[in-house]
């Protein structure tokens, strides 16, 4: 199975950095990361025992448009050997069966909120990492309160829509 996801991003810099920031945000969740003629290749989110079941290979790439990103995400994610020797073993039972499919269904899940989390780990800081003119006076007040309004988002008092809002105010 194949999935696909787009997320558009308001960034004019260098790919490359786009990329290594997937590849780097991936380490701590996956098996292997490779960087390669403008494609990040992630394989083996969150891998546990149950992981011996499927096989899964994210490849993100990159297309420009104007001012902008569209960052592409292509999931493979397929059973292994594994899968179904378990599953035809499982069949010799009443519903041994059950439980290969039931840890495939429950990893596929996992592995896709986490590509979902690395795209919007990646919006997340490459939007918030466009130039913004502050008055240097305001420089200490204006700084501690995007800090405070951070954690509020990240603690999930506030939205992110929330935070949008009250940080364009506050920075204009």
């Amino acid at each position: 199975m194949t999935y696909k996801f787009n997320k558009k991003i308001t960034y004019s810099g260098d790919n490359e950095n786009v990329l290594n920031f997937i590849i780097e945000n991936s380490k701590s969740v996956s098996d292997s990361q490779r960087l390669s003629e403008g494609m990040a290749a992630v394989v083996g989110y969150v891998p546990t025992f149950g992981s011996i079941n499927r096989y899964d290979r994210t490849e993100f790439n990159i297309s420009k448009s104007d001012n902008s990103i569209v960052l592409n995400a292509s999931l493979k994610y397929v059973t292994t050997f594994w899968f179904w020797l378990f599953f035809i073993i499982g069949a010799f039972t009443y519903i041994g069966w059950i439980i290969p499919v039931i840890i495939y269904f429950y990893h596929r899940g996992l592995v896709t909120k986490q590509v979902e989390k690395i795209i919007q780990n990646t919006y997340e800081h490459f939007n918030s990492t466009n130039p913004i003119v502050i008055k240097s006076e305001d420089n200490d007040q204006v700084e501690s309160k995007l800090e405070k309004l951070f954690d509020l988002k990240n603690k999930g008092i506030i939205t992110e829509e929330e935070f949008l809002t009250r940080k364009s105010k506050l920075l204009s």
